[in-house]
């Protein structure tokens, strides 16, 4: 019998081993392909080497990568934003002929290259970060996927109540704070520049929409605990879909993580319904996010008509701005050669709180790296809608050291999913997740987002989640003691 154990044991490592190695070399066909694709003996200078940054992947990715599902969300985040920046993003900077719209404009042949050797660097930087901190935490890891994690905690109702009253009050003696929400079947958005109200109230509002949102989930989930039914995955699923339609401004990249974070929190509650959760899921993200896309872009909710306008030129040129690739970097190169002198202390602290609610006034007339950036790239500060790479960043910020900043970010995904893995709380799942997330998606540029979402989001739903486990116990003496309600 106990032979027969260790021969099916041995049999699901040796299986487990070779669904890891045809993952590793799926990734790796990419880049190859990639690689074979950006080899341009004809391309403009200044992209000759790009084929390196597709090729360093590969290799890379073969040597250093953890398994695709070996952490969380912020890792499989990780993931998709390597093959963005390294992969997809040369290839198509190949494919349009090199002609990136309106990014041409002063960024010299040494600037490219300077930012591909920048590039390559925190790519190799990255991978190895990921495969040491992996190896370090892989006990933890390992624990959690054995089944061992008790069973998950709803958030306090008293913390609910209060932050649903709180949240009611702000909304009857300012109604502002609502002009910014939109619906996903209105026939027109409302974006936040246009003069709607943001700040702390709006803050607040949100959080409390979110918890709202948890708490739910989490009472079907523990309902479904005593008395299984798939009605309970139906009203978690729809709970999820309703609040994700109601959302604050245009940002997609803010409603994609926050849909993913509520994807995964569904799975913990309903493991055994994981492939449908994700389809369904992953199916009402991918049409929110489209649907938006659609608006903003090509001013139309119709996809044919965005089809007609569309092109491989503008869809290089998006992947470049938002994840920064090589021409991104070569502008962060250029305003480091420009304006490198000026950045100084007060720059680091208008750069971490320039979208921190309450914090930022404090730092409104100081000028920061998007300013700076913004201001190479267009000639004038009359708008600043572009943004700054991570790496060109960190380097004007903290110098040399600035290349250790990918390693930290590393790092920080890392544990905040573990954290995820292991904790017992509802809340602490879906703050952890959320902000791993953010911080993989975000990592190419640039450390203002990263710093906002942190400031505005993690900190305070993580306060908020800490503040519900405690319960004050009173004596007899009329004295009194605060409780962890988790232990």
């Amino acid at each position: 019998m106990l032979s027969e154990v260790n021969v099916s044991t041995h049999l699901r490592q040796q299986k487990k081993r070779e669904i890891l190695l045809l993952q590793k070399l799926a990734f790796c066909a990419l880049g190859i392909l990639a690689t074979i694709c950006t080899m341009d003996p004809q391309a403009t200078p200044g992209y000759r080497f790009q084929f390196l940054l597709p090729l360093s992947y590969s290799i890379a990715h073969f040597i250093f990568a953890p398994p695709f599902d070996g952490l969380g969300i912020g890792y499989q985040m990780l993931n998709i934003i390597w093959i963005i920046r390294y992969v997809l993003g040369p290839a198509l900077i190949r494919l349009s002929r090199y002609e990136l719209r309106h990014f041409y404009v002063g960024v010299s042949d040494s600037h490219l290259n300077i930012a591909l050797v920048l590039m390559l660097g925190e790519l190799w930087f990255t991978f190895f970060s990921c495969y040491f901190f992996y190896n370090r935490y892989k006990t933890r890891i390992a624990k959690e996927s054995s089944g061992s994690r008790d069973q998950l905690k709803n958030v306090n109702p008293r913390t609910v109540f209060a932050l649903v009253l709180l949240s009611a009050v702000i909304i009857i003696f300012d109604r502002n704070v609502l002009s910014g929400y939109n619906f996903i079947f209105r026939d027109t958005f409302m974006r936040r520049a246009e003069g709607v109200t943001f700040g702390t109230l709006v803050m607040i509002v949100s959080w409390c929409k979110t918890i709202v949102t948890i708490f739910l989930i989490g009472k079907f989930g523990e309902r479904d605990l005593v008395k299984p039914s798939k009605f309970n995955v139906l009203c978690a699923l729809f709970i999820t879909i309703l609040s994700m339609s109601f959302f604050n401004g245009t940002t997609r990249s803010g409603l994609l993580i926050e849909g993913l974070a509520f994807v995964y929190l569904l799975v913990s509650f309903f493991p055994r319904y994981k492939k449908r959760i994700l389809a369904v899921g992953f199916g009402g993200i991918f049409l929110l996010i489209l649907s938006i896309t659609l608006f903003r872009f090509y001013q139309t909710r119709v996809l044919s008509q965005a089809y007609e306008i569309f092109s491989v030129n503008s869809l290089a040129h998006l992947l470049n701005a938002y994840f920064a690739g090589q021409q991104n970097v070569a502008i962060g190169v250029k305003t480091l050669a420009l304006y490198g002198s000026e950045y100084e202390v007060l720059t680091v602290l208008k750069d971490f709180l320039a979208n921190t609610v309450l914090l930022n006034k404090l730092v409104s007339n100081i000028p920061g790296t998007v300013q700076l950036y913004n201001f190479t790239f267009y000639g004038h500060t009359w708008w600043a809608d572009q943004i700054a790479p991570t790496i060109t960043q960190a380097l004007g910020l903290f110098s040399f050291f600035g290349m250790f900043v990918p390693v930290i970010l590393v790092w920080l995904v890392i544990k905040l999913d573990v954290f995820a893995l292991n904790t017992n709380s509802v809340l602490e799942v879906f703050v952890g997740s959320f902000t791993a997330a953010t911080l993989s998606f975000f990592m190419p540029g640039n450390l203002t987002i990263i710093a906002t979402s942190i400031n505005n989001y993690f900190i305070p739903l993580f306060m908020i989640s800490k503040m519900s486990r405690l319960k004050l116990v009173f004596g007899n003496t009329g004295n009194y003691r605060i409780n962890d309600v988790s232990s």
